[in-house]
């Protein structure tokens, strides 16, 4: 289930995340063990976006759940617990978002395309409904907002509901036969000729506004993940620049209690793909034994 969460995320909400293992103390009460996906938001506070818990027997044990096996004798069945809520739809938001709205990765957009004819003119209307009509064909989710705001406040209300791809239609541009094209994330425009395949140039420019909002997100990630060896290290960071802190851990939750007096920083996971950045735990300076990914949290 792990790797449902993380394809979905990464591939789909265009969101970095680190997967692994929560502590015992972090785990979900009752469960055998944990399994986590961990995100960062813009500010460099953690969100835990989706669990996974094994409960082994005791569940079905306290609350007398039983089955029939193959051998026709009662059982105690093996429990899981896991799914995702709204908590992704914050994240989504925390992640991408600017000062001027939503901004909405093309895969799970539910209006992937706006036209906009600048004026409520009856040939940029009639235009704004072939290239409609074309996109609808293939599936692409769009809108015609032809009302009679101004064009500058159509453009605002489209890039405060995140829509990806805003297509203008204005007599200067029917006349060289063209529409421009406008990515809501970084606001690039294109021309695109009206003798071109519309459907591919859309698709085009979706699938590198997907590829390019994954690459700005783990970017920003890369600049706030710290590695840090020393608990003076963690309180300078997370006040400068907080965000994912690597650290070697001992294992004892005494030391773990210790990293949560700086700021509130709880381990987020003990991740899979795991480094030795040093041989002593960060809180007591014994022995340690794996690395922690520590943050504060939402």
């Amino acid at each position: 289930m792990l790797d449902v969460y993380k394809r979905f995320f990464e591939e789909y909400l265009a969101i970095p995340v680190v997967v692994g293992k929560k502590t015992e103390k972090e785990k979900f009460a009752g469960a055998e063990y944990s399994l986590t996906v961990e995100a960062l938001m813009y500010n460099g506070v953690c969100l835990q976006s989706g669990t996974s818990h094994y409960f082994g027997q005791k569940f079905s044990k306290a609350f007398d759940i039983t089955f029939t096996n193959r051998e026709n004798k009662l059982e105690n069945p093996y429990q899981t617990s896991w799914g995702t809520t709204t908590r992704m739809i914050g994240g989504l938001i925390m992640v991408h978002s600017d000062d001027n709205g939503l901004i909405l990765p093309p895969k799970i957009a539910p209006t992937k395309v706006v036209i906009i004819p600048i004026k409520n003119d009856e040939k940029l209307l009639e235009e704004a409904n072939k290239i409609a009509d074309l996109i609808n064909k293939a599936d692409i989710t769009n809108i015609i907002d032809n009302s009679d705001k101004s064009a500058g406040f159509k453009f605002a209300e489209q890039e405060v509901n995140g829509i990806p791809i805003r297509i203008e239609i204005g007599e200067r541009e029917l006349e060289e036969n063209k529409v421009i094209a406008v990515r809501r994330d970084n606001r690039e425009k294109q021309e695109i000729k009206l003798d071109n395949n519309i459907v591919n140039e859309v698709n085009s420019i979706m699938e590198t506004m997907q590829e390019d909002m994954f690459k700005k997100a783990t970017e920003r990630n890369k600049e706030k993940t710290h590695t840090c060896k020393t608990l003076a290290e963690v309180a300078s960071i997370m006040k400068e620049n907080p965000g994912f802190i690597k650290a070697m851990w001992c294992e004892a939750e005494e030391c773990e209690a210790k990293m949560k007096e700086i700021g509130g920083i709880k381990s987020r996971c003990i991740p899979f793909e795991q480094e030795k950045i040093d041989d002593k735990c960060i809180s007591c300076g014994k022995e340690a034994s794996t690395l922690v990914v520590w943050g504060i949290q939402y």
